[in-house]
């Protein structure tokens, strides 16, 4: 399976593949920092806290802005 992001512990960095679609991206991001945040954490509860997190940071309209 394709990993879109790692949270890279030992640089303290997170890396994301950018081809992918800006809420995809969105998520992703939280994704990884959720692991740096929380790191005994397992998958699954990672990916619901950054689902919803995501989700409700979208719904508000938060968009990322490029220069």
């Amino acid at each position: 399976e394709h990993a879109w992001g790692i949270a890279d512990f030992e640089n303290n960095n997170i890396i994301v593949d950018p081809r992918q679609k800006p809420y995809e991206y969105f998520n992703t991001m939280i994704h990884e920092l959720i692991h740096h945040m929380a790191p005994t954490w397992s998958e699954s509860r990672v990916n619901w806290w950054a689902s919803r997190i995501s989700r409700f940071l979208w719904t508000h309209n938060y968009r990322q802005v490029k220069p």
